[in-house]
């Protein structure tokens, strides 16, 4: 089953009030409760209704996001009527599979509640409530940061105005100095931000409002009964899923058959699809990146839940994992058994132009771009970089000084954050590990590639390199050897992508059993014309 983030959990209550927006508004006619009541498909002695479908449906869309594509489920436009019609076939299926788990969980008699599925649900729920008290106070905070950017450029813009506007024989204003002073100055009278006691009182408010709103509308006792309910049908459904796949293993020659078949699909792959490498070289090494940090997050579990067992603390680690950002991303389903030639890992910093520079120098290149002629195309162009050459000017200091820095030892990405991360470097995975790069490697400037490839050795930095953003600075940081991986290395990974197809193979032949054990009947025909807005209606059906 699939556990519920916290975050999930806080869209759920807000959305759960507003659902019927969702599908447009359903308006009850006298048929409606006969109308959900239909039955859809028979497991054993029990039944699917459409009203079962409909809730499932609902979630679903939901959680697939479907509210901000911004069209109706019922009738969307062609793009999306795959996915729409996906999305039924998955939960009509996702029906009939838990309910068939669920009786088999009862016929192992694993089924019936536990203290432990009313203390998850009560965990679940009490993350849910303390999650959305911290979205209200972030939101308030977020409200306060946007005034203060918006107030920090005003005045700055105010004192780069004032400057343009001296005259020769005025005094020169130093902008940034000015504008701070001001800015500090506003900060400390303002009484347009919001303090720390009146985010907290505000946000409790709405925080009331919301669940005073969600209370009456869905229930919170049935919200906590849902997450209960949800508790218990995992820990079921685990315990019926390991009674049928425990006893499967993988061998070690399994593995190195594996190994082998992917070292041979990566070669091939690589020879006409190179650059899709660099995603998966990121993905694998963010593997070692996250080990060191899981382990000392373990440590700390243990040493916080001194009494729990060790199925507590995996669970709670695992909990962790689900919500924490300190994690690279990874991909478990990817092994990197065969690293292609030519690949290395850099860094940069940007010493950028001013952003009324990079402005006129991009609306020159568009002019030069629509011009009806070549010489009218070519004096653009040298008239952009006329004016690029010269703002470069105002920077070039600033840029080999941070490159003599750079070439003295300092450490690289110390200066990035000391001069600013541009939005290659912002992000992960490229803030901690770089932008792998390769000769058909796209996505950045044609010369900053010549520059990154020309850099002999981990550690050389290049010289400034002068672009329409500014000068890059740019380091060679990881070497990424070619050829084979050590099957030791990956091992593991193959045999848990094994070993997890190997279980879901024996799962899908047990519910193919189960499904004729319990004499399941499926009756989709009445999907087919399931609408979300029925309106008034005189027939069912």
């Amino acid at each position: 089953m699939k556990k519920l983030t916290v975050r999930i959990l806080i869209a759920l209550i807000i959305a759960a009030m507003f659902l019927p927006a969702l599908g447009g508004c359903k308006l009850f006619g006298k048929n409606d409760e006969r109308y959900l009541a239909q039955i859809i498909a028979r497991v054993g002695d029990t039944t699917i209704t459409l009203g079962d479908f409909e809730a499932a449906y609902l979630n679903e869309l939901d959680m697939q996001g479907v509210g901000y594509y911004g069209f109706d489920p019922d009738s969307p436009p062609s793009e999306y009527v795959s996915m729409i019609e996906g999305i039924k076939d998955n939960v009509f299926n996702n029906l009939i599979r838990k309910r068939v788990l669920e009786l088999k969980a009862k016929e192992m008699e694993v089924y019936d509640r536990t203290k432990e599925d009313e203390a998850a649900g009560q965990e679940e729920y009490d993350k849910a409530l303390d999650g959305l008290m911290e979205n209200m106070v972030q939101k308030r905070e977020d409200n306060n940061s946007q005034i203060k950017f918006a107030k920090e450029q005003e005045i700055k813009d105010d004192w780069k105005a004032k400057a343009e506007a001296l005259g020769e024989d005025d005094e020169p204003i130093d902008v940034d100095a000015s504008a701070k002073e001001e800015y500090e100055k506003w900060l400390a009278e303002t009484d347009e931000l919001m303090t720390e006691d009146e985010i907290k009182a505000d946000a409790k408010e709405e925080y009331d409002q919301i669940l005073a709103d969600y209370d009456e509308n869905y229930g919170l006792e049935k919200f906590l009964e849902d997450l209960t309910q949800s508790a218990q049908e995992r820990r079921a459904f685990e315990a019926v899923d390991a009674s049928v796949t425990d006893d499967i293993t993988i061998s070690a020659d399994e593995i190195k058959a594996e190994f082998d078949k992917l070292v041979a699909d990566q070669k091939e792959e690589y020879k006409t699809a190179l650059p899709s490498f660099g995603l998966r070289w990121q993905f694998d090494q963010a593997k070692a990146v996250n080990k060191p940090v899981i382990e000392a997050k373990k440590q700390e579990l243990k040493a916080e839940m001194a009494d729990a067992t060790e199925d507590q603390i995996d669970k709670a680690l695992e909990d962790w994992k689900m919500e924490t950002e300190d994690l690279l991303q990874e991909d478990p389903s990817f092994v990197l058994a065969f690293t292609p030639t030519g690949y290395r890992s850099v860094k940069h910093i940007l010493v950028p132009l001013s952003d009324d520079a990079k402005a006129l120098i991009t609306e020159k290149r568009s002019e030069a771009a629509m011009a009806e002629d070549d010489d009218e195309n070519e004096a653009l162009l040298k008239e952009a970089d006329a004016i690029r050459d010269e703002q470069l000017l105002a920077i070039i200091e600033n840029a080999e000084g941070i490159v003599a820095r750079a070439k003295a030892g300092e450490d690289f990405d110390a200066l990035i954050d000391e001069i600013g991360r541009d939005y290659y470097l912002e992000r992960e995975p490229n803030k901690t590990l770089g932008l792998p790069l390769c000769s058909e490697s796209t996505g950045m400037p044609e010369d900053y590639m010549k520059a990154a490839l020309a850099l002999e050795k981990v550690g050389d930095t290049s010289q400034p390199l002068a672009t329409d953003e500014g000068y890059y600075i740019i380091q060679y940081t990881t070497e990424i050897n070619p050829g084979t991986s050590n099957l030791d290395d990956v091992s593991e990974n193959i045999h848990d992508i094994l070993l997890a197809e190997a279980k879901a193979a024996r799962m899908e032949k047990m519910f193919e059993e189960w499904e004729a054990d319990y004499k399941v009947k499926k009756f989709p025909r009445l999907l087919e014309k399931f609408k979300l807005n029925r309106g008034q209606y005189d027939a069912v059906g």
